[in-house]
């Protein structure tokens, strides 16, 4: 839920930050975010992971009226004032820090997905007696997909998928062009490998029955999958040199700013000549 604080965090120190951000990158969030809650209702999932689903396409929402304020407005009013106000800056940066989970939002809505109370059309593994929670005897029964509504909620996690690992490739793209990361936080993106690495386990460990990993199998993509990309901004974040907090730190002179004048008094030798 925090994953996103750093970025805004360092957008609110540098009033350039988000200009390293793609906004295909956000618009793409926003894209599988809205997929995700469309899925949840169609699915009918429990309340709350529909109202989490609200909350995280609310916080890209929110991101997305950062990086208006930051590139349009600020352009506009760059000829007037060196920057943007500060009432307006400050309520910005304090409601992204507060909503901003734009990389875990889909992990976390997810991630809660594996429960078993979740998903009332998926197959419950069988008692003892040899009936399921649900009546349906998994044995017997290998029905991947249950209705129309469930092949369409499944079709909406592929597309999801799509746009999640759409935004990092976007990301990639403009690290590239720009031959920079600067203005990103690297701390973001590990967050997001650590947390969409737990998710992914998380699914892979609770059942590996055929069944259960092919229905999951576009969530499987769209964690696991955007491992790999961001694995590779971090990549770039190393070899564009940008945001190397600690190395900025550690190359940092001790005296910076300073005028240090040293004032070396000439002294003038004679010698005597030998005539």
């Amino acid at each position: 839920m925090v994953v996103s604080i750093p970025q805004m965090v360092k957008n609110c120190r540098n009033i350039a930050g988000v200009e390293g951000i793609s906004i295909l990158l956000i618009l793409q969030w926003t894209l599988g975010d809205a997929t995700n809650l469309v899925g949840a209702i169609l699915t009918k999932q429990l309340p709350l992971q529909v109202y989490l689903a609200i909350y995280f396409v609310f916080a890209d929402l929110v991101l997305f009226s950062q990086y208006v304020y930051y590139q349009i407005w600020k352009r506009k009013q760059s000829k007037e004032s060196n920057g943007p106000g500060t009432l307006p800056k400050i309520v910005l940066c304090f409601t992204g820090a507060f909503l901003g989970t734009n990389f875990l939002g889909p992990s976390v809505y997810q991630t809660l997905s594996t429960f078993p109370i979740r998903d009332v059309n998926l197959p419950v593994k069988t008692h003892p007696a040899g009936r399921s929670l649900l009546g349906i005897n998994v044995l017997h029964n290998a029905v991947i997909f249950h209705g129309f509504t469930d092949e369409l909620g499944y079709a909406i996690g592929i597309v999801s998928s799509i746009f999640y690992i759409g935004s990092r490739s976007a990301q990639l793209y403009k690290n590239y062009k720009r031959q920079s990361t600067e203005g990103l936080s690297l701390l973001m993106f590990l967050l997001a490998i650590f947390g969409n690495l737990t998710y992914g386990l998380a699914i892979i460990v609770r059942d590996l029955e055929g069944v259960y990993i092919i229905r999951h199998i576009p969530w499987l993509i769209g964690s696991l999958g955007v491992i790999l990309l961001d694995a590779s901004l971090l990549l770039q974040f190393k070899y564009y040199g940008g945001d190397n907090a600690f190395d900025k730190l550690s190359q940092e002179p001790l005296l910076r700013d300073q005028e240090i004048v040293v004032d070396v008094e000439r002294e003038d030798h004679h010698y005597g000549s030998i005539n």
